[in-house]
């Protein structure tokens, strides 16, 4: 149908702008394009934080806003790509729904996480004087939601890793395995990130996230036009 092909591509490019409009925002922020301090080390005090968010405060909202517009885009991402998995069906099977509703829990907590970052950015700006602990426990706030939302995401892969192996889809069976690998890898990386906090790793496993993103949004934009007639 003309409306599910339309979808499709939708999905597909808003997976794509997801991906481009997150690094547009990292690449603004660690290259120094606009100025300001390099990013402090995880391990660094609420001093050294305060006088990054002063120096980087142009680029440090631009990368907020970029990433709050980058997680609605997800949003509809995720729509498509259930609709391209399980649209055949009269309702969407509880698999599906399991992705969906993962899939939205993922943004919001990733929408949080970045609003708290935003909430930093000004404060540093417009509060003279920020107390320092108060910086501290802001940024573990800010992890703490961002490691927090790789369980939904890891929630929603594994739905939609079952739905492509195990019903007639849109999608390559083995992007489907690819997806299992990824619930693996954030499982591992958020139970990393409980015994070393600081560490980085989870950085790698979010780039193989964004490569299977753009994959799966060019196959939804190339592969549209099948269409299943499953009945529950």
């Amino acid at each position: 149908m003309m409306k599910d092909r339309q979808w499709a591509r939708l999905a597909g490019v808003s997976g794509i702008l997801f991906v481009v409009l997150v690094y547009a925002g990292v690449f603004l922020v660690d290259t120094g394009i606009l100025g300001g301090l390099g990013e402090p080390p995880p391990d660094a005090g609420g001093e050294e934080f305060i006088a990054y968010f002063t120096s980087s405060h142009a680029a440090l909202l631009l990368k907020s806003y970029l990433g709050l517009l980058a997680f609605c885009f997800f949003l509809v991402f995720v729509g498509g790509l259930c609709n391209a998995v399980w649209g055949g069906y009269e309702r969407l099977p509880m698999l599906g729904l399991v992705a969906f509703g993962s899939g939205v829990t993922a943004s919001a907590l990733q929408l949080a996480s970045t609003a708290v970052m935003w909430a930093q950015v000004r404060s540093a700006q417009r509060i003279k004087g920020l107390d320092p602990q108060i910086a501290s426990v802001l940024r573990e706030v800010q992890d703490i939601l961002l490691v927090s939302a790789w369980f939904p995401l890891a929630a929603f892969l594994a739905a939609v890793a079952l739905g492509v192996v195990l019903t007639p889809a849109l999608l390559p069976r083995w992007l489907g395995w690819a997806a299992g690998v990824l619930v693996i890898g954030f499982l591992g990386v958020a139970l990393l990130m409980a015994v070393s906090p600081y560490s980085l790793a989870w950085v790698f496993v979010y780039m193989l996230f964004a490569i299977w993103v753009i994959i799966t949004s060019v196959i939804l934009i190339r592969r549209v036009g099948k269409s299943q007639t499953h009945t529950l």
